[in-house]
Order: C-alpha cells, then structure tokens, then sequence
C-alpha cells in the first residue's frame, strides 16, 4: 500500500512539475539603501557606481567584439516577449523609448543598441502580456503553422507557453542551430541539463533575458519581529551548513495566535510561516527532483525511500498550526507578513517588489537543507517566472536567428543581468 502511494504521489508531482530546474544557490545578507548628507559619501558612492558601469560596458564590448561581424543591411530581428508576468508582477524585458534612469531598463537599451551597431540590424519587439497565460503561444501558433517567418525569437514563459510550443513542434532543437554554443555561461548549464528531451534542447534560459535573476525561490524572514523574538538572523546558520527544516521548524513552531478571538485559523492571525501554497520548492531543496533525466528520458526519481521520507517531513512541516496555509487569493500571505504577522514567507525572487513599501525590513535566505549532512543549499526556480528563450520552426534562416540570440545573452551577461541583480537585492 505504500509503494502504491508512493508511486501516485510522484506521479502527481512528475506530471506537474516537468518544467522544473534545480538551481544551487548561494546566500548572502541583502543591502539596503541609505542617504547620506555627506557629499563625500555621496560622491564616493557616485563614483564607484560609474566606475561599475563603465568596466562592465567595457566587458560587454569586449564579448561582442568576439563575436564574427556579420552586416544584416538593417534586416528586422522581430522578438516576442513580455514585461508584464501577473497583474501584480512587472518585469521588463523589453526596453523603453528612452533612457529613464530605471537600471533594468537602461541596460536593454544598451544592450540593444550595442548589437543593433554591431551587427546592422533593427531589434523589433512584439509585447504581449500578461505573460502568466498562454496568450503568446495562441498567437505564435498561428503564425508559425501559416509559414510566417516574422518571429526570430520568443523569449515566453515556460508553464504558460514553451510546454506548449514544445508539444506541438513549432521551435527548434537549439542544439542544432550551430551558431549557438549552449556551452557558453551566459546559458544557465543547469537548466539545459534538466529541461533536455531526448538529448534535445527545446529552450534554454540565462543572461538572455533580465528575469533569469527573478525566478529562484527565497525565504524572506522579518527583521523587526526577530528582534521582538530574541531570535538570531539565521545568517550564520547558512553559511555554517546549519540551515535546515528542523531549524526552521524551532523557529516557527508555537508561535500562532488568534488575534481576532474568533477561534478560526484565518488571515487576520499572526503566523510562524505565511504560506503561498507552493510546497516543492522544500522537496527540491532538500535535493530532490520529482523527475531527471537518464540518457535522453525523462525518469521518475521521488520513488525512493528517502524521497518519501523528505515528502513526509515537508507535510509534517505544513501541518502545524503555525503555519498559514489558507489560499483565498493568490497574495494573501504577502499581507500577512508586511503587517508584522509572520516570522517567515516565501517568495520567487520577482515578488520582492510586493514588499518595497514595507516599513519592517526583511532579510533573505535560501530554502532549508533537509539535514546538515546534505551538501548543498537548492533553490528551486519557479517555472511561471522563468523565461524560455525559444526559436521557431518557421525562421527563414536559423543561424542567423542563432547568431543574434547569442549575442544577446553574451552581452546580456554584463549589462541586464547586473542590473536585476541590483535591483533585486539593493532596492530595500
């Protein structure tokens, strides 16, 4: 009977989670941003930032001057793509008109511009948004089945349209297109590994594209609360190896309380744990994968005796009342934890926005390790805010497509990616 369960329960996560990557991570304290009346600071700090600037323009050239100088005579390279993820959610990935001091958008600016120079081409982008359905993939679709080659690149979510893309045999194996090296650090080496079918690389994700930062799942913990606790910043803990579901488990356990006196477990009590829901992310960091990938074909693995016993652990872990676990909408537990109602929430990395206009601050943390034995710390990439960087079938001619999609994640790798960086982790 428990084998049989076993098998269910993997097949469930199997089927939903195939578009998953496992992604080591590190840790470290985030920064905040302060003023200061000091004009010595302030210059200081100013010219550090543009001596940061100026080397990593330097770098980005330099990797595009590696690049063969192919003249296109101004041809359109037309990329579909999305800077909006939920109604709640903006990430852009396509530039404004204009230079507006916003370092996300200045930097695909620049790196647009520094290719389009290079290479004598026009970068046309299509907007279409929400990203969070499949909107792309209906309209692609279409135009892709017709023969249209007027789509090079589409850079799309992966659970909302590259699965679909895939089923349906409208992009190429990326593998074939000799003008891009999936080798090459700017595409994620872990994801090529674990979304391989068959040997094939349907999409790859990196410094293509800026949300490639804002997909990893974190562990927020409230700073202010912590303090009123008596309890230490799990800082050291990390870098220690320390950093488990049983530390985690001290820390939130008995610690609810019924605010509003009306005996219910609702959104007006205070928590241990402000849940969204999302359970893998545990089952993932404590270096697990419901399935891999064996010679070409996807495997399940979760059908051992320690994956069972990690996916007990985990519902152990939820099943305490300290842990909010009602899900009336999909933000309700972002509330909970701005108002000083849990110790600890977790996010994907690109809602650290939501918690800009929270007076407490808040550190960051990777997910726990399952024990102090496991190796490593994995943070699992939440594959609705990841991007997939996908080419059609119908391009006219792909190495070309090849040539350029390289190129922007080459130079993507000193210019968009160092700007999410810093937007995410300096922005409190």
């Amino acid at each position: 009977m428990r084998s049989s369960l076993k098998k269910i329960i993997c097949g469930i996560i199997a089927f939903l989670m195939t578009a998953n990557v496992m992604l080591v991570s590190s840790c470290s304290d985030t920064a905040k941003n302060s003023s200061s009346s000091s004009d010595k600071t302030t210059s200081s700090s100013q010219s550090s930032a543009q001596t940061t600037e100026a080397e990593t323009e330097a770098n980005a050239v330099s990797t595009l001057n590696s690049f063969e100088k192919v003249d296109y005579n101004g041809k359109e390279f037309n990329i579909w793509a999305s800077n909006i993820i939920t109604n709640e959610i903006t990430i852009q990935q396509i530039g404004g008109d204009e230079i507006n001091g916003d370092r996300i958008n200045d930097s695909l600016i620049l790196r647009d511009q520094m290719i389009e120079d290079y290479f004598n081409v026009d970068l046309v982008y299509t907007n279409i948004e929400p990203d969070n359905n499949n909107e792309q993939y209906r309209r692609a679709s279409k135009a892709i089945l017709a023969g249209d080659t007027g789509i090079d690149l589409m850079l799309g979510n992966m659970c909302a349209n590259a699965t679909a893309f895939i089923s349906h045999n409208l992009i190429h194996d990326m593998k074939t297109i000799s003008t891009i090296d999936l080798s090459n650090d700017w595409w994620h080496q872990t994801a090529i590994k674990d979304l391989a079918i068959e040997g094939k690389v349907y999409f790859a994700t990196g410094d293509i594209t800026p949300r490639y930062v804002f997909a990893p799942y974190l562990i927020l913990f409230n700073k202010k609360l912590f303090n009123d606790y008596g309890i230490e910043y799990p800082y050291q803990a990390v870098k220690d190896g320390k950093w488990t579901i049983d530390m985690l488990t001290e820390i939130v356990k008995d610690t609810y309380v019924d605010l509003n006196g009306n005996s219910e477990y609702d959104n007006q009590d205070f928590y241990g744990y402000a849940s969204d829901g999302e359970t893998y992310q545990y089952f993932n960091g404590f270096g697990e994968m419901a399935m891999s990938i064996n010679e070409g074909e996807p495997v399940i693995t979760c059908d051992t005796e320690i994956a069972y016993d990690k996916m007990n652990r985990i519902g152990e872990f939820f099943a305490l009342k300290d842990v909010f676990r009602i899900k009336q909408d999909l933000y309700e537990h972002v509330g909970i934890f701005t108002e000083d109602r849990a110790l600890i929430s977790p996010q994907t990395a690109g809602n650290l926005r939501l918690f800009m206009e929270m007076e407490s601050d808040f550190g960051v943390l990777p997910p726990p390790k399952y024990n102090e034995e496991q190796k490593e710390y994995h943070s699992w990439v939440n594959p609705w805010a990841a991007t997939a960087a996908m080419i059609p079938i119908s391009v006219s001619d792909p190495e070309a497509n090849g040539i350029i999609s390289e190129a922007l994640a080459a130079v993507g790798k000193y210019t968009t990616t160092p700007a999410s960086y810093e937007k995410s982790l300096l922005s409190r």
